[in-house]
């Protein structure tokens, strides 16, 4: 894997947690929606799914060493 695709798939795996982010926000407060809180929950959704995910993809690798 190269650098460029790690980092592409770094950014896709973000924008996905953007992506959910932003739509529970919009569920969860849809009388109180502004563009800060849009900016906030995207930007939490994001950092907390690609570091979920980094800790599942370590989870994996743990559970199935040396197997």
């Amino acid at each position: 894997m190269t650098q460029g695709f790690a980092a592409f798939l770094i950014a896709v795996n973000f924008l996905v947690g953007a992506v959910l982010g932003l739509a529970i926000s919009r569920i969860a407060f849809s009388s109180r929606f502004t563009v800060g809180l849009a900016l906030r929950a995207a930007l939490f959704g994001g950092i907390a799914f690609l570091l979920a995910s980094g800790l599942a993809g370590w989870v994996y690798e743990y559970a199935h060493r040396g197997q």
